[in-house]
């Protein structure tokens, strides 16, 4: 396909620039070996779009109604679409929140900022656990403990909130007196993750749950971690020296879960808790979180990053409305298009 060479350019292009150095203390890849495995990654997902199926770790009565479905989802609005009216599961500070403070910046209305800021510091007041600076899934989980006895906190899930934390700050205003509660939140989300990194490089799907608890490795939350972290070097946000050695071992750790021809295996499958993962599935968000990753990790480690001309960002008026761009359109359809009926999101 002629547009596959493109993506991985494409990618490290919308994540923007940064200043480039190494590490001490653990491996450093090549930019080359970077991009090239990224790059595998990418064009495994392009050729497999339309088997992607099985390939997935779903479970046994949903595999026949996957593997047998059209090959791109229907994106109309149905009844309970709109049923979850908060943001009442962390998963979400991923999905809405960077759309909002896009749709702010584009258009230039304080409003969708000032809904966002809102929302998010409801669900932080909700979910976030200020003594292990960490966010439950939701409220179920609450009483929740692993073997061990710690408190159960899901990879994945504190993963979306890191990632969409990096994905939004660049967004918020500089000058805009609620940046640096968003600012502070990443380093604290920071510094726990570096703190609980396993041996392997990895995380396990309970975060506290440990190797004991959690034996098999796994790679979505480990994807969204290495991006976080890389992201916040790249960007000044974390000092070099200090998380450098944890993001290249995290990132030789993913590698090790790559297969010769690209699928990134080891994905737990959707859910909503720590569960299991397997070396030959995956799973698009899986995937997605693993070029994000591979986007940050080749800055790090000195990869040059294409300029990309494109035009500024045009809203569009008609009567008294702003309209946003297709592309925070179709932001906010993939935001909700997975949600079920009653549990929010499970990704």
């Amino acid at each position: 396909m002629k547009h596959r060479r493109h993506l991985f350019a494409l990618v490290i292009a919308l994540t923007g620039g940064a200043e480039l150095a190494c590490a001490a203390g653990e491996t450093a890849p090549s930019p080359e070996s970077v991009k090239a495995i990224t790059q595998r990654v990418a064009d495994w997902q392009i050729a497999t779009f339309h088997e992607h199926g099985k390939y997935r770790a779903l479970p046994g009565n949903k595999v026949s109604e996957w593997r047998t479905r059209k090959n791109y989802p229907d994106l109309e609005w149905k009844k309970g679409t709109d049923r979850r009216d908060r943001w009442g599961w962390c998963d979400a500070l991923f999905m809405a929140p960077p759309v909002w403070a896009r749709l702010a910046r584009i258009t230039g209305e304080q409003k969708y900022l000032d809904f966002m800021d809102q929302e998010y510091h409801a669900t932080y007041d909700l979910l976030w656990d200020p003594e292990e600076s960490l966010f439950l899934r939701d409220t179920r989980y609450v009483p929740k403990r692993e073997e061990n006895g710690e408190k159960l906190f899901w990879a994945r899930g504190n993963g979306w909130v890191f990632g969409g934390l990096a994905l939004m700050i660049p967004d918020l205003p500089v000058d805009w007196e609620g940046r640096a509660f968003y600012v502070d939140l990443f380093a604290k989300m920071a510094t726990r993750v570096k703190g609980i990194q396993r041996p392997d490089g990895t995380w396990s799907m309970g975060l506290l749950g440990g190797t004991e608890g959690y034996p098999i490795k796994e790679t979505s939350g480990t994807s969204f971690y290495t991006f976080g972290l890389a992201w916040g070097v790249n960007n000044g946000l974390l000092d070099r020296a200090t998380y450098e050695p944890s993001i290249l071992k995290a990132w030789n750790a993913l590698t090790e879960c790559v297969t010769d021809e690209g699928l990134l295996g080891h994905v737990q499958p959707v859910g909503a808790a720590p569960g299991d993962s397997f070396p030959d599935y995956t799973e698009t968000y899986g995937i997605g979180a693993f070029l994000a990753a591979g986007t940050e990790v080749y800055k790090l480690v000195g990869g040059q990053v294409p300029v990309v001309q494109s035009k500024p960002w045009q809203p569009v008026e008609r009567g008294s409305e702003v309209l946003a761009t297709s592309a925070i359109k179709r932001a906010i359809v993939c935001s909700v298009q997975r949600c079920d009926n009653g549990g929010g999101c499970r990704w």
